[in-house]
């Protein structure tokens, strides 16, 4: 499949795909190495199940992990130090400013104009840490409007200029000047700080912390242990309760989406896919 990028450049989505699955090959490698589980997520954890590998019009990678192991994951693909496949978190970047950490592939050029972090970078897998949710529904309220207001002030304070497509843009127009004087990476941590408030060990529901109060409504249970799961021409890691949780966040996840829905969501500038190796 052939489509164009965010300035009309044409790229090939099956070879961004491609590049993806390298990624996911790599964590994997990593983390069977060092005991580490993980669990695919949302549209790749999708993937697995309904397609044996990409959903066909995907155009990234997702990757949930308890926080425990997010940080020892973390650390073995820094100690790894691989040529092509490099970690960016808030651990080894001073710049990054979300714990959505990334494995990049190096041997790629993609970019965002608008932020200043991501105006050069790399094709990604996403890896996000799993953490305790308030059970609480006033204290869950509260939770996640203040975790939304400092995710909000991180993407102002990064964004060069609003983007026209995003949503919010005259409250982001406002908060920008107010929001930059501290800094991405100080509404990154606070975020990431609130998220650490509710042990994972401890919590009864858990889920990705700086998300959406929907997707944190899951008890342990359903990541108890995984599952190794057809993906291509590998095999990857998902959740045992991986029917709970995805129709929990999607309803019949098997249904194939109507056709004007079948398409990347991502919008790039997409400089440099790479060669096949």
């Amino acid at each position: 499949m052939i489509l164009k990028d965010h300035h009309e450049h044409t790229y090939s989505l099956e070879k961004m795909q491609q590049r993806i699955l390298g990624i996911l090959k790599y964590i994997d490698r990593i983390a069977r190495q060092n005991n580490i589980p993980y669990y695919l997520a949302y549209g790749t954890l999708i993937g697995a199940i309904r397609h044996k590998g990409f959903i066909p019009w995907d155009d990234d990678g997702d990757i949930l992990i308890t926080r425990e192991n997010y940080d020892r994951l973390i650390d073995a693909i820094i100690a790894d130090n691989d040529d092509r496949y490099k970690m960016m978190s808030m651990k080894n970047n001073p710049d990054w400013f979300t714990s959505c950490a990334r494995v990049v592939d190096t041997h790629t050029s993609i970019g965002l104009p608008y932020s200043r972090l991501l105006k050069k970078h790399h094709v990604f897998v996403d890896i996000m840490p799993l953490d305790g949710v308030p059970e609480n529904k006033l204290v869950s309220k509260f939770h996640y409007a203040l975790m939304n207001v400092y995710k909000l002030m991180a993407v102002c304070a990064d964004h060069e200029y609003v983007v026209d497509y995003e949503k919010y843009p005259t409250i982001k127009k406002i908060l920008k000047p107010i929001a930059s004087i501290k800094g991405a990476r100080y509404w990154g941590e606070r975020a990431d700080k609130l998220a650490l408030k509710r042990d994972y060990n401890t919590s009864h529901l858990i889920g990705y912390g700086t998300a959406n109060r929907q997707e944190g409504e899951l008890t342990k249970e359903v990541y108890a242990s995984t599952l190794d799961a057809d993906f291509c021409d590998t095999k990857l890691m998902i959740p045992v309760g991986y029917d709970e949780i995805l129709r929990s966040q999607y309803g019949d996840y098997m249904q194939l989406p109507p056709e004007d829905k079948r398409k990347p969501i991502h919008i790039f500038d997409i400089y440099d896919l790479g060669e096949d190796e």
